[in-house]
């Protein structure tokens, strides 16, 4: 469905996870939540850009260390996009 719409034509590359916390082990970085933060991992010198689920950017950021915690605004499934590579997180 995410391929099928317009707005997501740049993620090359989308996985869903069904969990409170989304990590995946093949992209070259990891994202999690704890709360309404989100933590990233081995992001560095690497773009984020973080959409909620209507394709709106709510978050950019170039990343320059390997541990980032970015405040997300409430409740609700976003695309986490680091450089080429994207991942779901779920805030519950």
């Amino acid at each position: 469905m995410y391929k099928a719409a317009a707005q997501w034509k740049d993620f090359l590359n989308i996985e869903e996870y069904i969990s409170g916390i989304s990590s995946v082990e093949t992209l070259p970085f990891t994202a999690y939540v704890q709360g309404n933060k989100l933590i990233i991992e081995n992001a560095a010198g690497k773009s984020v850009n973080i959409y909620n689920v209507t394709g709106q950017l709510i978050n950019y950021e170039l990343k320059v260390t390997n541990h980032e915690t970015i405040d997300l605004p409430q409740a609700g499934i976003y695309l986490v996009k680091v450089g080429d590579n994207a991942t779901k997180v779920v805030v519950k």
